[in-house]
């Protein structure tokens, strides 16, 4: 038997002077062994590996188009990349009106991107051509009104 009892997790308190009998070992591993156990299963701790793979994996959100020149939109983290596309349309499309090709998707990182989507930290912000379109005859659109927008943001 420890001369000092107990450790603050219940282990026993040894002393140079104690004589320890096996079974104070076998009581101090048992009492390791369900608080290893008990705090490894504990999932609001620690983070299982079905988890992992999602808050590491890329986040594939939405948005509606507001159709206003440009906007932002505050993702939960800054992501390393994000690409941006239009629902149920074309990589471009083609505005007989205006007589312009509609660029439907963009593509940025926090170095740069398409002219359609920049991204800093964690903004990511969508462009929508108001107007005439540019002059190599097309046209912003990840920002038109109603329209249905997916995003990848990457990790």
């Amino acid at each position: 038997m420890p001369t000092n009892q107990k450790t603050s997790l219940g282990l026993n308190r040894w002393q140079g002077t104690d004589k320890p009998m096996r079974s104070d070992f076998v009581a101090d591993n048992d009492t390791l062994d369900a608080l290893l156990t008990e705090h490894f299963a504990d999932t609001d701790k620690h983070l299982t590996d079905a988890d992992r793979l999602i808050l590491n994996g890329p986040v594939v959100g939405t948005y509606a188009g507001n159709g206003a020149a440009s906007r932002t939109v505050t993702l939960a983290f800054s992501p390393k990349a994000v690409l941006v596309f239009m629902a149920d349309a074309p990589v471009q499309g083609y505005d007989s009106s205006r007589q312009c090709r509609l660029e439907n998707v963009g593509f940025a990182t926090q170095q740069g991107g398409t002219r359609t989507l920049s991204l800093a930290g964690a903004a990511m912000t969508v462009h929508q051509t108001q107007g005439t379109p540019a002059a190599d005859g097309t046209a912003e659109n990840l920002n038109r009104t109603a329209a249905q927008y997916l995003y990848v943001a990457f990790r």
